[in-house]
């Protein structure tokens, strides 16, 4: 199965029940042929079987968290995130056949784990009683990475999507604790302990793919991280302790410490955003 043909699929069970068609396609052909007959268009928007809505703030108000409604409503809303990182993950390999094996090997793995994460979202909302399609939900991870080189791919889906996503998995548990939800807070224990994983590959390979480019890691994140902060505001505490576990080291805190200080969320949220631009766009 092509990529084309992979995130054109509307079905959510469909999709992740082949996610390993297409990783293996993705892996095999770059093994072959050094990745030349993966140079395949990538479609705008990847398929869905949901009604979709254009902005994460035009998103229906949510049920409490106490509530089983809510529960559901909260693991529909990190279904839809787990759905677009398994897609991100399969877009990187397909527009990239030139990226590290290693690279892709452990990318390969981790589109199939979030592809599970999506599964267990998938199946707690059939026992909870609203199914996949109960809400309406966003492409905004998708629709926000921008086209540039590998090292700005890893940046933006790694180092800053998926670590806002430790942040956001904390302060989810947190709201959890207080409230009788055994299934909600298995579901999201999970994912969150294995999106660790997944943090620390884009620590790992950031860090080796700026060597080899001869960047300075340090100084690229100290460059980017805000700029990316301004554009695609995350406004969730950062837990810097599930962090360092993730691969970030002090000097990278300390930049996230000081560029979530120095940002008005609330100015973010009502204002224009600004445009992003990563190197090799």
């Amino acid at each position: 199965m092509n990529t084309w043909n992979w995130l054109s699929i509307e079905t959510a069970r469909q999709k992740t029940a082949s996610i390993g068609d297409v990783v293996e396609h993705l892996l095999r052909a770059t093994e072959v042929d050094g990745g030349t007959a993966f140079l395949e268009k990538i479609p705008d928007v990847p398929g869905r079987d949901v009604s979709l809505i254009l902005s994460i703030r035009s998103h229906p108000p949510k049920p409490g968290i106490a509530t089983t409604l809510g529960q559901a409503r909260m693991l529909h809303d990190l279904g839809n995130i787990e759905l677009q990182a398994m897609e991100l993950a399969v877009r990187t390999l397909a527009q990239f056949p030139e990226a590290p094996p290693e690279f892709r090997r452990e990318l390969a793995e981790v589109a199939i784990e979030e592809a599970r994460h999506f599964d267990l979202c998938l199946n707690a909302l059939d026992e909870l009683g609203s199914p996949w399609g109960s809400w309406p939900v966003h492409r905004s991870l998708w629709d926000m990475v921008v086209d540039g080189d590998l090292l700005s791919r890893v940046m933006i889906v790694h180092r800053y999507m998926e670590g806002s996503g430790l942040d956001a998995g904390t302060r989810l548990l947190e709201k959890l604790s207080g409230v009788k939800a055994p299934l909600a807070r298995e579901v999201v224990g999970t994912i969150h302990r294995e999106e660790v994983g997944h943090v620390s590959f884009g620590s790992s390979w950031f860090r080796k793919i700026a060597r080899r480019e001869g960047v300075d890691p340090d100084v690229y994140f100290a460059k980017w991280y805000p700029q990316i902060l301004k554009a695609i505001p995350r406004n969730e505490r950062p837990d810097y302790e599930t962090r360092r576990r993730a691969g970030f080291n002090e000097f990278e805190i300390g930049v996230i410490e000081t560029s979530f200080t120095a940002t008005n969320f609330k100015m973010k949220r009502e204002g224009p955003r600004p445009s992003l631009s990563m190197p090799g766009g």
